[in-house]
C-alpha cells in the first residue's frame, strides 16, 4: 500500500475538502452569500420554530454566546425575526422571516444535490461493510475526546 492510500491520508484529504466546504459561503437563494454557520443556524430554526437561545444553541452544538453572535447577524440581515412565547410571554423565540424561509428552502434542496452521491454510494455498501466504517469512524471519534 502506498503513503497516499494508507487510512489516515484519505481521512486527512477528506478532512481538507470538508474544511474548505463549509469555510465558503454561498448563495441560498437570497442574493446574499451566507456562511456555514449562518445557513445551520437558518436551518436549526427552520426545524425548530418558535426554539428559543438555548435550543437553538442545543441543535447547534455550539454555546449560547455563539448562537447569539449567528443571531444578531440574522436579525441584522433580516433571516430570522423574534417574538414573545405563547406560554411565557418573557421567553423571546425565534422564527425565520420570508427570506430565511427561502434560504431554508434552497438548502434542502443543495443538501440533497450535494449529498445525494454519498447516500447513493452508502446505499451500496454491504452491512458488514457500514458496521466496519461506523466502528472505525466512531473509534476515531472517541480517540479525539
Amino acid at each position: 500500500m502506498k503513503l497516499d492510500d494508507s487510512l489516515i491520508n484519505l481521512i486527512y484529504e477528506a478532512h481538507l475538502l470538508l474544511k474548505n466546504f463549509e469555510e465558503s459561503p454561498r448563495d441560498f437563494g437570497t442574493g446574499e452569500k451566507l456562511f456555514a454557520s449562518e445557513i445551520h443556524t437558518i436551518v436549526a430554526i427552520g426545524n425548530n420554530e418558535g426554539c428559543n437561545l438555548t435550543m437553538l444553541a442545543n441543535n447547534l452544538k455550539v454555546s449560547k454566546p455563539a448562537a447569539n453572535k449567528f443571531v444578531n447577524r440574522l436579525l441584522k440581515n433580516e433571516y430570522i425575526k423574534k417574538g414573545k412565547a405563547i406560554e411565557d410571554k418573557r421567553d423571546i423565540v425565534l422564527s425565520l422571516t420570508d427570506k430565511g424561509k427561502i434560504a431554508f428552502n434552497s438548502h434542502k434542496v443543495f443538501t440533497e444535490q450535494t449529498f445525494g452521491p454519498l447516500f447513493n454510494i452508502e446505499e451500496q455498501l454491504s452491512e458488514e461493510e457500514k458496521k466496519i466504517i461506523r466502528s472505525f469512524l466512531y473509534d476515531l471519534k472517541e480517540s479525539f475526546n
